[in-house]
């Protein structure tokens, strides 16, 4: 959802007017950008990614003790520590090796010499900027003669649409929820990993063994579901309505 939003906005250009309708299919005035070779709102501007972000390097880990916070490379986290490097909305670009690997990080954490780490220069750009080059094929600018390599300089020339700002801040202000409800599942799935981890070998050897009521409670209820496949479809059509999906994209539904 959060990223049907961004092609929403900042791809079709449908964001919503002043009157709430989706800009570009209500006929909000555009105009080419001849150094995007492309069409974009009247309001709007290009401008590199250097006007956004300041990349920063990471630092070698191995000395710091293990802890709570993440330690981030170019192939994803690579263990926990006691200190951070930088704390707050970041976007992490592989320096070496996978450099397509674009992360968002809203948090306290380490990043390594093979992974740059950014600071924010405007506000509410983070989820923008992350959902603008997480696509770009980064490869293609690989200057390694053996790994993968990226240059600071390479990254900051990279050319974006620029919003004016309170389209950012609307932008911001409805697809933070999204990214705290991401957060929140990830950590369930690390918490329901551990608990499936710890008890699996428990069940395997007689240890322990699953409670009868509970048992019992998802026999049932796979039962009735099995005999009520109308109830499903139509609580999947209720659903499909209030998240405004329409089967190919997020639609942005009156209050």
């Amino acid at each position: 959802m959060a990223k049907q939003l961004y092609d929403y906005w900042f791809v079709q250009f449908d964001f919503p007017n002043e009157n709430g309708r989706p800009y570009k299919s209500s006929g909000g005035a555009m105009v080419w950008n001849e150094k995007l070779k492309r069409e974009i709102p009247k309001e709007w501007d290009n401008c590199t990614l250097e006007y956004y972000l300041i990349i920063k390097n990471g630092r070698d880990h191995k000395h710091l003790g293990n802890g709570i916070y993440p330690v981030y490379g170019s192939g994803g986290e690579i263990r926990k520590v006691d200190s951070f490097i930088y704390s707050g909305e970041s976007i992490l670009m592989p320096r070496k090796g996978s450099l397509n690997n674009i992360m968002y990080v809203n948090d306290a954490f380490w990043s390594v010499d093979t992974m740059f780490y950014s600071e924010m220069k405007q506000p509410h750009c983070a989820k923008y900027v992350f959902y603008s080059i997480k696509d770009i094929d980064f490869t293609r600018w690989d200057s390694g003669t053996g790994v993968p390599s990226m240059t600071s300089s390479t990254l900051y020339s990279i050319l974006l649409v620029k919003p004016d700002a309170d389209s950012l801040a609307k932008f911001d202000e409805i697809i933070t929820p999204l990214f705290l409800m991401i957060k929140k599942n990830e950590m369930q799935i690390v918490e329901l990993t551990k608990q499936r981890d710890d008890l699996l070998p428990l069940l395997m050897n007689g240890q322990a063994s699953v409670n009868y009521h509970l048992a019992h409670s998802l026999a049932t209820f796979s039962i009735l579901y099995r005999h009520k496949p109308k109830d499903i479809e139509n609580e999947k059509n209720s659903y499909t309505h209030r998240c405004g999906w329409n089967g190919n994209h997020f639609i942005q539904r009156a209050a």
